[in-house]
């Protein structure tokens, strides 16, 4: 994982619950968002870890959401693309990750 710093409002306005937000109210975003970079299959989260309390969204690339059963099968659950939210459940719940989430592409 790289950090890149700050999202720019090109990127927040990407976002898809972003989208209809005026300037000015992306511009208060910017200050409290940032970027990180990702290389293809490398962990972003696993199934259970405990989540900081923040939003994540994709601004690019392609997320491979999986879970794993208690017999060790992995089965891809759905496909996160760009301008979608991801772990969200989490946040609104327990913290916990409900799954697994891998880059299937940079993103």
């Amino acid at each position: 994982m790289i950090v890149k710093g700050c999202s720019s409002i090109v990127q927040l306005k990407q976002i898809s619950i972003f989208q209809d937000l005026a300037i000015v109210q992306l511009e208060s975003l910017v200050p409290y968002s940032y970027v990180r970079e990702y290389q293809q299959n490398e962990i972003i989260m696993h199934e259970g870890d405990v989540l900081a309390l923040q939003l994540d969204a994709l601004i690019s690339g392609r997320l491979e959401i999986k879970k794993t059963a208690a017999n060790g099968k992995e089965t891809v659950v759905r496909f996160i693309r760009a301008g979608e939210l991801f772990a969200a459940p989490a946040i609104f719940g327990n913290a916990i990750s409900p799954a697994t989430v891998i880059p299937q592409v940079e993103s």
